[in-house]
């Protein structure tokens, strides 16, 4: 796996989109959202140490590992995501 510094505005959630992987079928609720992204906040070596997986598709990344990450970076308005 190659781990990669890619623009958030490239990377899109699973919702379907490659042929043969079913999208993303978790949803976050209010109080666990808000937790992540307190999780986020205050250990923001994690998302070192953690990255989003993705699959190019397109010009853009499909998250195969980390929508909800995703979901929590793009809130507080991160803007390059560490990916593998």
């Amino acid at each position: 796996m190659q781990r990669a510094k890619i623009d958030i505005q490239k990377v899109l959630p699973n919702e379907g989109q490659i042929e043969g992987l079913p999208r993303n079928p978790r949803l976050i609720k209010d109080e666990k959202f808000r937790k992540l992204c307190r999780s986020i906040q205050s250990l923001p070596e994690m998302t070192e140490s953690r990255d989003i997986l993705v699959y190019p598709y397109q010009d853009n990344y499909v998250v195969i590992g980390g929508n909800m990450r995703l979901q929590a970076y793009k809130a507080h308005r991160k803007r390059i995501l560490n990916t593998s």
